[in-house]
């Protein structure tokens, strides 16, 4: 084992001493210098034991004598063995490379920034002093009480920077204590012999006093390891304080307990030490899951909350680059992983940045998407693969888009931006575009952010730490603050954060994104596996689960039972039946095989092959049974008139308001009645508007379906809502609404089922479910009902 170690640290002097590696290579010897370390003190240990052992050892002489004597002494050959001789010769040789790795460690540039990871490696480092110094006999019990002392105080989850402090000082006065109380044994006795014979003192021309001294201190240089601990504790001691007098106790303290060892995360990789909601966030640790159970998950990382909690002290710079040199690392990993790389045209790497906090905050933290693109790259990139250039530059645009709203842009002025193009171009959907003119868009994008002051990042590793910054800075938005307080969620969870590789459901028209739900909305029991939810062609993620899109039924069963698809002439079924087959198949080994509750399901896939389905999150589905939800009221033996309009039913049951568009309508009727409930009319939600959700009571949407962020989150806040009323367009400016060709004005009154999704003008009276067999001819999604008379065709 000795051996071995010695080999591994005559290795490390061949790393690179400069470059992106160096720090891992740099901390890969100390690591190879801390085993050798270990082994000859061992060895140091056993042969102590051999040395002092009170039994006799035989000696072996082999000795042969020369006829000649040179100057006097006889001239001979041969050897002799004895293992106590030879157990001294060796300790004698192994002290001095223990001496030098000691003094090596004393003399070790020390970390320009304290952690739990720096301080478990001073007690390793320490232990080994202690150890040395038994070996010569040295015993402290204050040095082993501290240490411990020390060992106890880096695992404990409220060590602060005071507390350090004070180890290190009292670490530092049982040393010198050590050093003083080594010397007074032989002191007196010195003083003593000089006093007496005075010749040692006149040949060197000293003092008796100062000769003293000078005899001591050899001594504590001659005890292993004696003089570098004193040296290596008082280099701790002074850069603590130094550090102190830089940086407020607060900010010490939080960069005391962060482990730069717990920062990263491999999804691919199980790592127990690490691995929790609490670290990873809901959302990362179920993609853990999925990855382990084999399915096809987009490559990546997690930077866990480690780093949310040291945030606030990242002005300190030491600790900031030596952060970016481990997620640069984590980067050049995940680039050998995957065959990609940043910036590189031929096979780019691009990431999806995401926040993963332990408690779901539907669509209210940050997502940026398609990080790593700039004007020229995109350009390059568009160049090289021709047949992806519509894909390349709508990619771009969706980064920039990302990019400027998390720098504060409203996302209606890109909205407006895409109104013009397609108005100019007469066309109704993106995929309609040339990618000669999706490059004009995504140019026109950047343009109008830049006149609103976003500053865009060229470089696309700095690009990507920028987007970190950005997510954890998510944590503390407006809409995310008050939708955490409302739900009396603690704000001292924070976030993580998840880099992934991007997957391209915008490759063609024979790709696309969807969220499914495993148990279908259309009824209110049950865990048989039924797919139920949205997708659309040509899309990425975050355009279905932000309502940007009219999506798509993900099963036959779907589109069938719902007039709100009439007209749909296909669903994710039969259009893309070999993904549906394998997302079906996920979704019976999740909640038939693995026992899960029902999921909700968030998923991409690149092309119409089983093998390009990519999923991107799972979480337990949010919703009520059906059961015990208000209805609209009708005389025995009645049903309810045809329905003005339908949309999906995602929350809630019945529920009659008056209609609000904005914020100002909102504050306006409940300051005139406050005891009646409002409805409120969006084109589609996106998070600032959580405050608006939260003073209403029902919630329509022109656009987005049942797995949208605006369902989930209505769904959590225990509102009624209806989404994907296709027969609505919403006036933002003039606060008005059109509903089946009908103007509906701020206060006028409205009627909507978040069960069957059947919307009524005006008001009607609600009223709760007497009985089992009532409540069955009014379950969640029973558009087929009694209530509402389709043809055979539609319920087939």
């Amino acid at each position: 084992a000795f051996t071995q170690a010695l080999s591994a640290w005559e290795e490390g002097f061949r790393g690179p001493q400069r470059g992106i590696m160096a720090t891992e290579y740099r901390y890969s010897r100390a690591r190879a210098r801390e085993t050798l370390l270990g082994a000859a003190l061992s060895v140091l240990e056993s042969l102590r034991t051999v040395i002092l052992s009170s039994a006799a050892s035989e000696g072996q002489e082999n000795i042969f004598h020369k006829r000649h004597i040179a100057a006097g002494i006889p001239s001979m050959y041969g050897t002799y063995r004895e293992p106590k001789f030879d157990a001294l010769g060796l300790s004698f040789r192994i002290e001095t490379l223990v001496s030098k790795l000691l003094e090596e460690i004393a003399a070790e540039i020390t970390d320009q920034y304290v952690s739990r990871a720096s301080l478990r490696r001073i007690a390793s480092n320490l232990e080994h002093f202690a150890r040395a110094l038994a070996i010569d006999g040295i015993h402290s019990q204050s040095l082993h009480a501290n240490l411990t002392l020390l060992r106890e105080g880096a695992a404990h989850p409220l060590f602060t920077y005071a507390q350090c402090k004070n180890t290190f000082q009292f670490l530092a006065q049982g040393v010198s204590d050590l050093v003083r109380l080594s010397t007074h044994t032989y002191d007196h006795a010195l003083r003593v012999i000089l006093a007496r014979d005075n010749n040692h003192c006149v040949d060197r021309g000293l003092e008796p006093d100062a000769l003293a001294e000078a005899v001591l201190r050899e001594f504590v240089v001659a005890t292993l390891g004696l003089q570098s601990l004193d040296r290596y504790v008082s280099n701790a001691l002074r850069h603590l304080i130094d550090l102190g007098e830089r940086l407020s106790e607060p900010d010490l303290t939080r960069m005391m307990n962060y482990d730069p060892d717990r920062l990263v995360s491999w999804l691919h990789k199980p790592q127990p030490g690490i691995d929790s909601q609490m670290t990873l966030g809901y959302k990362a640790l179920g993609l853990k899951e999925m990855f382990s159970y084999g399915y096809h998950v987009p490559e990546g990382f997690v930077l866990t909350t480690e780093l949310y909690n040291v945030a606030p002290a990242m002005d300190h710079r030491p600790l900031y680059e030596h952060t970016v040199a481990r997620i640069r690392h984590a980067l050049a990993q995940l680039e050998e992983m995957t065959g990609y790389r940043l910036g590189d045209p031929e096979r780019p790497l691009t990431l999806s940045i995401r926040s993963g906090a332990a408690i779901s905050m539907p669509g209210l933290m940050l997502t940026l998407i398609d990080v790593g693109l700039n004007d020229e790259l995109t350009a390059e990139i568009a160049a090289k693969h021709g047949a992806a250039a519509w894909a390349v530059w709508d990619s771009y645009r969706r980064f920039v888009q990302s990019w400027a709203m998390s720098a504060g842009v409203d996302r209606d002025v890109f909205d407006e931006i895409m109104a013009h193009f397609k108005s100019q171009h007469r066309i109704s959907r993106k995929l309609q575009f040339s990618h000669e003119q999706m490059r004009e868009i995504a140019l026109a994008y950047k343009a109008r952010a830049q006149e609103l002051g976003v500053v865009f990042i060229d470089d696309p590793f700095l690009q990507v730490i920028a987007a970190v910054g950005r997510v954890l800075d998510s944590w503390h938005s407006p809409p995310a603050r008050f939708y955490r307080h409302y739900m009396g969620v603690s704000d001292h969870w924070g976030t993580a954060v998840i880099i992934q590789r991007m997957v391209y459901g915008n490759r063609s028209r024979e790709s696309g994104a969807g969220v499914t739900f495993t148990r279908s909305l259309l009824e209110s029991h049950g865990r048989q596996v039924r797919l139920f939810g949205d997708f659309a062609v040509g899309v990425q993620g975050e355009d279905l689960v932000g309502g940007l899109v009219f999506p798509l039924p993900i099963s036959e069963a779907q589109r069938r039972a719902s007039p709100a698809y009439r007209g749909v002439r296909f669903s994710l079924e039969s259009r893309f039946p070999a993904v549906y087959e394998r997302l079906l198949e996920v979704a019976q080994d999740l909640v038939s095989g693995k026992e899960y509750d029902p999921q909700e399901i968030e998923f991409t896939f690149e092309s119409p092959r089983a093998d390009d389905l990519y999923i991107l999150q799972k979480r337990s589905m949010v919703g009520d049974t059906g059961e015990d939800l208000p209805l609209f009221a009708r005389p025995e033996g009645t049903r309810l008139p045809r329905p003005d309009a339908v949309g999906i039913g995602v929350s809630g049951g019945a529920f009659s308001g008056r209609v609000a568009v904005n914020a100002q309508q909102i504050d306006t009727l409940l300051e005139s009645d406050p005891e009646t409930g409002v409805v409120l009319i969006r084109p589609d939600t996106v998070p600032e508007e959580i405050a608006m959700i939260v003073r209403a009571q029902g919630l329509l949407t022109a656009r987005g379906g049942a797995t949208s962020h605006a369902a989930v989150t209505a769904k959590r806040l225990g509102k009624t809502a209806v989404v994907d009323c296709r027969d609505l367009e919403v006036d933002e400016v003039v606060g008005t609404a059109r509903l089946a060709g009908r103007t509906l004005s701020a206060g006028d009154w409205l009627s909507i089922d978040g069960r069957t999704g059947q919307i009524f003008f005006g008001k009607r009276e609600v009223a709760e479910p007497t009985t089992q067999a009532h409540r069955g001819q009014e379950g969640r999604g029973n558009n087929t009902g009694q209530d509402f008379p389709v043809s055979k065709e539609d319920t087939r």
